[in-house]
């Protein structure tokens, strides 16, 4: 368990810095297999296309660390100019990885709400109840994480999703919950992203468990 919301707000920052971009451009790699002709016919029209050109030359800029400043111009824009595109909302992944590499964890949040709850398309929506939840954990928010977490996903994010509640119910120091959830998460039928960490996780709550029924058993016994 993280011994302070700042730990667990540098782990975020290095989950970002390591997984983010990826994150962000599989989902835009993946709307044409998603959601098919849909999305096709989206992209074709002009509007759309000229908001997929700014959202490509936005992951361009991302990847080579442009200023903040001149990558959130870029969102503004998609989001001004081109709502309604399934490019203006994935900015709004761009936007929370932005925030968090700046410790603006209420940012972050705010970025992603509106796409946790109203995202045109489901997949995108899915994934930002994931983020969602993970930066509310990590600003301490922890029955909003919560209730975040009683999303119906899909399969696909069933792992994550139990792994997340494991580390909610950690923060609640309900350790019985904790360790259910994470073999629910391990016993899932698509692995979750990091098993090792939820493993590590696992076994951080076997031992706490073990220390609290040391300690209760040493608060028991007779004075000697």
């Amino acid at each position: 368990m993280h011994s302070s919301e700042q730990e667990q707000i540098e782990a975020l920052k290095d989950w970002w810095q390591e997984n983010g971009k990826a994150v962000v451009l599989g989902v835009v790699l993946g709307l044409g297999a998603i959601f098919g002709y849909r999305f096709w016919d989206q992209y074709t029209d002009t509007r759309a296309r000229l908001a997929g050109g700014r959202f490509t030359q936005l992951m361009a800029d991302l990847g080579e660390n442009k200023d903040p400043a001149a990558l959130r111009g870029v969102i503004a824009e998609l989001r001004e100019e081109h709502a309604g595109t399934l490019f203006a909302e994935a900015a709004g992944l761009v936007d929370a990885k932005l925030a968090v590499d700046e410790d603006a964890l209420e940012a972050a949040a705010a970025a992603l709400a509106p796409l946790a709850g109203e995202a045109s398309e489901a997949p995108l929506a899915q994934l930002a109840v994931l983020r969602l939840a993970t930066v509310q954990l990590a600003a301490g928010r922890v029955e909003e994480a919560g209730r975040t977490l009683e999303a119906d996903l899909p399969a696909a994010y069933r792992a994550r999703q139990a792994e997340l509640r494991g580390d909610v119910a950690r923060a609640r120091g309900d350790l019985a919950a904790a360790l259910a959830a994470y073999d629910e998460a391990l016993a899932a039928e698509l692995p979750p992203p990091d098993r090792m960490a939820v493993e590590i996780k696992r076994s951080e709550v076997l031992q706490a468990q073990r220390l609290a029924a040391q300690q209760e058993r040493g608060d028991d016994a007779p004075a000697s």
